[in-house]
């Protein structure tokens, strides 16, 4: 399943908007958050893994790391538009064949 540019950019938007709130809240003394916490229904919103312990240092981290990997993806995405439109196929054509390779657990790369 691919995820277009404009659900990259939404996003990435909503990450960034809670890294601005997770930095103005940041102080010594990270106390564990609790689920009710408007910044963990930020996060949760957001849909990625929340850290353990939950505490704003470690949100805040793992926030980062999801807006660089973003940025990647929509580096990537915005490249495989730019192509022209018989490239574009030929490169999706590719990844089904990576998918179904992968799915059959014939990638040598495959996580265990």
């Amino acid at each position: 399943m691919s995820i277009g540019t404009p659900q990259l950019e939404a996003l990435s938007d909503k990450l960034h908007e809670l890294a601005k709130r997770l930095h103005s809240d940041l102080t010594p003394g990270d106390s564990e958050l609790n689920d009710g916490n408007s910044l963990v229904v930020s996060a949760k919103d957001c849909d990625f893994l929340l850290p353990t312990p939950l505490t704003l240092e470690n949100l805040a981290a793992t926030v980062q790391k999801k807006i660089d990997n973003i940025n990647v993806l929509l580096e990537r995405a915005r490249m495989h538009e730019s192509l022209p439109p018989e490239a574009q196929a030929a490169a999706e054509e590719e990844n089904i064949y990576m998918e179904q390779d992968y799915d059959n657990g014939k990638r040598s790369d495959k996580p265990t």
